[in-house]
């Protein structure tokens, strides 16, 4: 004879302690009631974790896995760049960094800096391969203004709002020239009158023997400070001014910098054994 569930109630209750009290369970291992009603399970509802997400946490497909961070690298990247610098031009080095460089389309790549004497060196260098592919001379005595701060997107756009501050360096226009609507629309276009850079992912990841500052734009832009002031009193030209600023993001759609971004696409990584 069959049996109505409607008005049944079954309740299970396992003794994971016997003999002893289970108040004292973590609450993962308690086995709540179940209530049949009909042909429908209804179990207590959980509660719902609110905990914020921290947008600085690294993604695990990130760890260990730039080389960069493999022992040696950071130094054998200075070592090879350290070539490029002309003691009358550059002065003596105050410090190097391995960081983020932002172009104008919101493409991130990866780039040696070094901070000198009367210059700002910026190498693009791949760690995968240990060569040096191109660098740029910025003089102190060219530069126009300085901001640091956050990275600021237009209200609707399509690319993934960076976190984070970072730190633009213009320059006067009379030294690359005034940039041309070409130049402006070419993402391949090098020659802008400003340079633009941001933590690299091993400031958080902690994965190097080099220091973490080597990988903080903070860090740069506490020694550049002093540096450009200093470079400058010694030819006898003002400071150029330094502002704590959002620094405008000027990129709407910008599908190729998604991309390019979330798949770390500026950076020499080992990808499941592609290496590139």
């Amino acid at each position: 004879m069959e049996e109505s569930l409607s008005d049944q109630r079954a309740s299970i209750d396992i003794d994971l302690n016997p003999g002893g009290d289970t108040s004292s369970l973590p609450e993962q291992t308690k086995v709540h009631e179940v209530a049949f009603r009909g042909s429908s399970l209804n179990f207590p509802q959980q509660q719902q974790d609110t905990t914020p997400v921290n947008p600085a946490i690294i993604p695990v497909s990130d760890r260990g896995t730039f080389f960069a961070g493999k022992p040696g690298a950071v130094k054998r990247a200075l070592d090879h760049c350290s070539e490029n610098l002309i003691d009358a031009v550059d002065g003596s080095i105050n410090s190097t960094y391995v960081l983020t460089q932002v172009d104008h389309f919101d493409l991130e790549w990866e780039c040696v800096v070094f901070l000198n004497e009367k210059s700002l060196l910026v190498f693009n260098y791949n760690f995968v391969t240990q060569r040096l592919k191109s660098f740029t001379r910025w003089m102190f005595k060219d530069i126009r203004q300085i901001v640091f701060g956050e990275f600021l997107y237009p209200e609707k756009t399509l690319l993934d709002r960076r976190k984070g501050k970072g730190l633009r360096v213009d320059f006067h226009p009379l030294v690359t020239g005034k940039p041309t609507f070409a130049q402006l629309w070419n993402p391949a276009c090098t020659s802008l009158p400003w340079v633009v850079f941001a933590s690299h992912p091993l400031f958080r990841l902690d994965e190097s023997d080099a220091p973490s500052a080597t990988f903080e734009v903070e860090s740069l832009n506490a020694a550049m400070a002093s540096v450009v002031r200093d470079c400058l009193s010694r030819l006898g030209k003002p400071a150029p001014p330094s502002y704590v600023s959002p620094i405008p993001v000027n990129c709407r759609i910008g599908l190729s910098a998604l991309v390019h971004n979330q798949s770390r696409l500026g950076y020499g990584k080992d990808r499941n054994g592609i290496s590139y």
